[in-house]
């Protein structure tokens, strides 16, 4: 989205998410962002091993244009975050590689945002987002909170 101004909510997520890794023995390997301006973090674990962190707005949630509130006043549109996760797929990984994308699902599913995990065979060998992006063609799985209170269970 180009017309989207700078996503300030998905940055300072980042920010925290990145802090919270660090304590949790992760190393931040890299903070960058897409062309978009979303943040992407890259996790390293003492072995070299790496797993991908993407934060987005979930733009698929915007959409419900002709809505209308209990005022029958044209209904908001809230988008929340999207935190991405990539990591080497199971059959080829190793046991630190499972223990570092389990820490990272575990901190980021406390952001309370909507968590999708993703695996794919060349992400670890892969140098950029965009390819990792490519790489992982496997849905782990999705946690998403409630949709009638999106405002109170996510972010």
């Amino acid at each position: 989205m180009a017309s989207q101004k700078i996503p300030f909510k998905s940055q300072a997520l980042s920010r925290d998410l990145a802090v919270r890794l660090k304590n949790r023995g992760v190393s931040v390997v890299s903070e960058d962002v897409d062309s978009d301006g979303f943040p992407i973090i890259k996790c390293e674990d003492v072995n070299s091993k790496f797993a991908w962190i993407h934060i987005q707005t979930d733009y698929e949630r915007q959409e419900g244009a002709g809505q209308v509130d209990g005022l029958g006043l044209p209904q908001r549109t809230y988008a929340p975050h999207v935190v991405e996760v990539l990591k080497e797929v199971f059959l080829t990984s190793s046991a630190e590689e499972e223990a570092l994308a389990t820490v990272i699902v575990a901190e980021c599913a406390k952001l309370g945002t909507k968590l999708t995990v993703r695996s794919g065979t060349a992400v670890n060998a892969a140098a950029t987002w965009t390819l990792a992006d490519s790489a992982a063609d496997v849905d782990v799985a999705i946690y998403e909170s409630s949709d009638i209170n999106p405002l109170t269970e996510q972010m």
